[in-house]
């Protein structure tokens, strides 16, 4: 970020550990992470012309040093130990943070196998050895063979959903499964249905659709619906933080909008009324039959009992979230502190002094000048599109040739633009 507010970012280099030498403990990142910014600083040969050395320049990587003030990483323990191995390197690192977009994937996995219930449904759906949706998404037949009764369903010849596949290593990718098992369900249990009659009893696709029916019920079908929700809201939050540098102002706001929601949704039982679960639900008005071992199956709508029974488990999930929230996105923690740049809420003065603190700027003067500013950040920030609405662009240029007046501010939005405590570009390098 330059005086002028204009941001360069980019991709600077990367190393692999196992290639370049380096062992796959926090050290080797630690070095890896040198070695990379050391590559940067070298002049290709290439570029160079033939015959010519490649130069390091040593006042590039003196610079970079002096500058780097964050260090963004997954909460695995090698990394968290780089990064504070990095405090030898960089003599300016101040924040050392976790990726938020890695713990939203957290608010799914481990409140969810805390319920024998919705871990029961994630294992026979999508996670588990047996799961019905493994078995579709690694078979043409049984794919083509679901895409063509989803076709049939909607009446799109050229439906493009084929399967209801999900990446087992990235927990939030379970929402498609579970969204598209609700919305297609018929076609799902379809597709089971014929996998049962043709395939031989004992084969693992037998036994996967043998174990999918037989645990089918409206109470199960229900409590898959409100899953699928829940489910999508967490994809929402996700969606926030996975960018390369997302709002950080308003993080506190988003999280408190997501907790409103989900709380309508299970514990008000708004989620009757929207989304998967209003689908399920009138679905279920009629009875869906299926055969298992020589018995009709009747699915039909669940109980009060029985979905209150279901809301009961949502609840208590909702708990869980709250205090995956509490670990993940404490309220202490140094990025939080941007809260006091929001346009959407009033912050508190003691905010204002915490961020001026940690920014090493005059809480006085910050106060005095967020309030001078303040207004004309509000109205850019109105006036923007909502599809690209952004606290720190509307401070940027509320601060457009007025950097010189407004010292204290100038610091805390240039750090609002700069600090990228996030590695979804990283992510997204080798995913």
């Amino acid at each position: 970020v330059d005086r002028q507010l204009n941001v360069t970012s980019g991709f600077l280099g990367a190393a692999d550990l196992t290639k370049d030498g380096f062992d796959l403990t926090a050290k080797g990142i630690y070095y890896g992470m040198v070695y990379a910014i050391s590559k940067f600083c070298y002049t290709c040969p290439v570029v160079c012309g033939a015959g010519e050395e490649a130069t390091f320049h040593a006042q590039v990587f003196q610079n970079i040093k002096d500058r780097v003030e964050v260090f963004a990483s997954d909460a695995a323990s090698d990394e968290t130990l780089a990064g504070k191995l990095a405090t030898k390197f960089f003599p300016h690192l101040w924040v050392q943070q976790w990726d938020k977009a890695h713990a939203c994937q957290r608010l799914l996995s481990r409140p969810w196998k805390a319920d024998p219930f919705l871990s029961n449904i994630c294992e026979s759906l999508f996670e588990g050895k047996h799961a019905v949706a493994s078995k579709i998404h690694h078979s043409g037949v049984f794919r083509e063979r679901f895409r063509r009764a989803v076709a049939q369903m909607t009446g799109k010849c050229r439906c493009k959903i084929r399967d209801l596949s999900a990446a087992k290593h990235r927990f939030t990718s379970h929402s498609l499964p579970l969204r598209r098992a609700c919305l297609y369900f018929l076609p799902l249990l379809r597709v089971a249905q014929s996998i049962l009659d043709e395939r031989a009893r004992g084969s693992e696709e037998f036994i996967s659709c043998q174990t999918f029916l037989e645990s089918l019920s409206g109470e199960v079908c229900f409590q898959m619906a409100l899953m699928a929700d829940a489910s999508d809201e967490v994809i929402v939050l996700t969606r926030f933080f996975d960018t390369s540098n997302f709002d950080k102002a308003e993080m506190a706001s988003t999280l408190e909008g997501f907790l409103t929601r989900a709380s309508f949704l299970f514990e008000k039982k708004g989620a009757d009324q929207c989304g998967c679960t209003r689908h399920m639900l009138e679905m279920l008005r009629t009875p869906r039959r299926c055969v298992v071992d020589g018995n009709i199956k009747s699915i039909e709508c669940p109980t009060s009992i029985e979905r209150d029974r279901c809301y009961a488990r949502m609840v208590n999930w909702l708990r869980l979230v709250k205090q995956c929230i509490e670990a993940d996105f404490p309220s202490f923690e140094t990025i939080q502190l941007f809260q006091a740049l929001s346009l959407n809420r009033q912050c508190s003065a003691e905010k204002i002094e915490r961020l001026a603190h940690c920014l090493e700027v005059d809480a006085g003067a910050l106060q005095v000048e967020l309030e001078h500013v303040r207004p004309i950040a509000a109205f850019h920030y109105g006036s923007a599109d909502e599809a690209h609405r952004s606290t720190s662009s509307a401070w940027a240029t509320a601060l457009q040739g007025k950097v010189k007046q407004y010292p204290s501010l100038f610091v805390a939005v240039s750090r609002l633009l700069a600090w990228q405590t996030s590695t979804s570009d990283v992510e997204r390098l080798f995913s």
